[in-house]
């Protein structure tokens, strides 16, 4: 077997197993280990500082040092930030106005929310970061190295962005608002989301500014919706 159909393999089954180890763990294990725990703050760790990052930064983090040649952007790269490149988190301010519309024509009010727990904060911290070296760091990375072209750009994006749309299905299935995310167009946030992001990571070559403004719109999500 030739090394890039081996590397298109390993891709290939490492996709598979990300996706059906995120689908069990949320529908099938989550909610019998918060129970279990019982103690709100350890059983957030435990989700999402612990076991997301064994199923998500981990392998990511391994297959971007492993797959470093076939990478648009190396990982040494990818963890480095330029203070020019801090221009792009004018980004959030569209973001932040957008929820806070949502939240106007919702609900006619504008006021922030009284339930922000440091189980919350657990969660911010690790989400972005988890998130964005899977979606951008390992996925559109690999696209963008064979994107030389304005179209190829715009598909690696697209695909980017239905890859990151059905992860968020175990989510929503075991949450009960899988309807309601299509029928409320919540679907086309997580998409129009994804693409700003990845064209943040390809403007910047930084995982740090998707991550930051991943991070900044959830806070923002979590405080006024």
């Amino acid at each position: 077997m030739s090394k890039n159909k081996t590397h298109i393999l390993i891709l290939a089954i490492y996709t598979i197993l990300f996706y059906a180890a995120w689908a069990v763990y949320t529908t099938l294990l989550k909610e019998p280990m918060t129970a279990a725990v019982g103690n709100e703050y350890i059983s957030t760790f435990l989700s999402e500082g612990v076991i997301k990052n064994l199923i998500w930064t981990l392998p990511a983090i391994l297959l971007i040092a492993h797959f470093r040649e076939e990478m648009a952007i190396g990982l040494k790269e990818m963890l480095h930030l330029h203070k020019a490149d801090c221009r792009y988190l004018l980004y959030l301010i569209p973001l932040f106005l957008f929820v806070a519309g949502s939240q106007l024509l919702n609900r006619h009010s504008l006021t922030v929310s009284q339930t922000f727990t440091p189980s919350l904060i657990i969660m911010i911290v690790f989400v972005g970061f988890n998130e964005e070296i899977v979606f951008r760091g390992v996925f559109l990375n690999v696209s963008l190295r064979y994107a030389d072209n304005s179209f190829k750009r715009t598909m690696a994006f697209g695909i980017n962005a239905v890859m990151f749309l059905l992860i968020h299905f175990p989510k929503w299935i075991s949450q009960g608002t899988l309807g309601t995310a299509f029928s409320g167009f919540g679907f086309l946030t997580v998409m129009i989301l994804s693409v700003l992001f990845s064209y943040c990571f390809m403007k910047t070559r930084s995982i740090w500014i998707p991550v930051i403004l991943h991070s900044l719109y959830d806070l923002t999500v979590i405080l006024l919706v």
